[in-house]
Formats: C-alpha cells, structure tokens, sequence
C-alpha cells in the first residue's frame, strides 16, 4: 500500500507539471554574419514558454551596417519583435559602409571666418551674405574680382552652386583651379546667358583652351536667381567642366600641377554683375 501511494502521487505531479503554462516550449536558434551580433538577447540557442514575445537587437560594429534578417523572418529593420509560437532561427547580416572618395574642403559660406579673401572697393566686392558669397564685379575698370579660399589643391573633383543676383547677365561665374595667383591659374566660367569657356591665365594671358570664343550651351540654365551646379575636375594633365550634370568640355594641359582655389565674378556690359556662390565641396579623384 505505501509503494501504490508513492506511485499515484508521482503520476499526479507529473500531470499537474504538463498542464503547468501550456506545456509547450520552443527553441531560438540566433547567429550573426561578420560585422556586428545580437545583442538582445544574445546569440546562440535559447528555450521559451509558447507565447513568449522577444526583441532581437542587432548592433553594427565601426564601420559596417545593419543589412538584414534571413531565417524564420526577413527585414532590414533592428529591432524586431517576434512570439515564440514554434521552433525559430534568425541570423543578422552586417555589410561594410560604403565610403564615397575623402572631402578634402567643403564650405557652406555660413561661417565668415571660413577664410575666403573678402573686401569692398570702388571697383567691386566680395563678401559673405546670406550663409552665401557673394562677388560684385563693375565693368569700369575692366577687371575680375576674385576671392581665394586660402588653401592648397593638386588633384581634385570640385562642385559648387552659383547663380545672377543681379546686373548684366553678360558676365562670367568662373571658378579657378590650380591658381598660383591672379595672372597664373585655369579658369572654368559660366555666364548667365548661356555660354562657357576653359581658359588658362599665364603671366597675364589669357589663353583659351576651349576654343577663341565662348561657346553657348543649353545646358547652362540662363537669367537672374536660377541655380547652376559647376562640377569641375583636375586630375593630371586632364582638366574637365560639367553643368547640371552634363559634360561640357575637357581639355589637357601640364603647364600648372597644383595651387589654391577661387572664385570670380566678371561683368562683360552694363555697369556692374552680382553672382552668389554656396555649397562648395572639394574630393579627392
């Protein structure tokens, strides 16, 4: 009899523990790619109650990003809630951080001590306005007004906005590279009626690598307060101007390897023309 008591009441704790939160339990299997882990609740194999909700937390180390989730479910979201309602397995994929080429100088003229050459004379000005700069240029006497960032560039990628604010829109909004001063530099210009050149400036000539005249194109959005974008390159001997996007002209010359950057305004008629240059950006090739 007292072994027969023994036995009942094992069999009624056994049957009280199976009815005991369901009965059912449920395997997490978690893994992670190279890059990162999961850091909630951790990786490696867990056990849950049926019904039990878990966030999954995945963290990219220095230099990777969260991609993705393949197993049990898909996302490119972290983190994610799931209810354990079967057996589960997840695995996060980390990728490297795609990396553009190094800004070597980036200004958005919203600092006035960011180091541009400014000033303001009977013959024009330069000065920042507006988180912009600005360059007024009179036609008498017939000069560019320049204004240099200070600095020292050999191979580069070059993007900037520039636009009319106002006066002649026979003009020049021009950019120069490689610039050792006034006299000795390239210039890449635009005007504000449609037309563009490449010049190289040696010594105090003018000579023009794009041909005697300006050339027009309808690729240069033309009046007052329209917005070009100026993307310039100069990488060895090979020196190139695109607006908007589109391919202008290229053109190869060895005489200047390296030297500041500036920008210009020219008024070609009239009595004077304003430009406004922001969001300069300077890259490596």
């Amino acid at each position: 009899m007292k072994r027969a008591s023994v036995f009942l009441i094992a069999v009624a704790f056994i049957a009280g523990m199976a009815g005991c939160g369901g009965g059912e339990f449920y395997t997490l299997t978690i893994a992670s790619t190279a890059g990162g882990s999961v850091t909630t609740p951790g990786e490696g194999i867990f056990t849950y109650d049926e019904g039990t909700v878990v966030n999954l937390v995945a963290e990219a180390e220095e230099g990777y990003r969260f991609v993705n989730w393949t197993g049990s479910a898909s996302g490119t979201t972290s983190p994610i809630t799931i209810t354990m309602d079967s057996d589960k397995s997840f695995t996060a994929h980390f990728g490297t951080i795609p990396t553009g080429p190094e800004v070597l100088f980036s200004d958005d003229f919203s600092d006035e001590s960011s180091g541009w050459v400014t000033y303001d004379e009977y013959d024009g000005r330069v000065i920042y306005h507006d988180g912009c700069l600005y360059i007024k240029d009179y036609t008498v006497p017939e000069w560019t007004m320049y204004a240099e960032s200070q600095r020292y560039f050999t191979d580069f990628i070059l993007e900037v906005e520039t636009w009319l604010v106002g006066g002649t829109d026979d003009n020049w909004h021009a950019v120069s590279c490689r610039f050792e001063d006034e006299e000795n530099n390239y210039s890449f210009g635009i005007s504000a009626d449609g037309h563009y050149a490449i010049l190289k400036h040696i010594d105090g000539d003018q000579v023009p690598l794009t041909g005697s005249t300006p050339i027009y194109s309808t690729h240069i959005k033309q009046g007052q307060d329209v917005i070009n974008l100026v993307h310039i390159e100069c990488i060895g001997s090979s020196l190139s101007l695109s607006v908007n996007g589109h391919l202008l002209e290229e053109v190869t010359d060895t005489t200047f390897t390296g030297g500041d950057i500036a920008l210009s305004a020219n008024a070609l008629a009239g009595t004077f023309t304003e430009v406004a240059f922001d969001n300069i950006v300077v890259t490596e090739p």
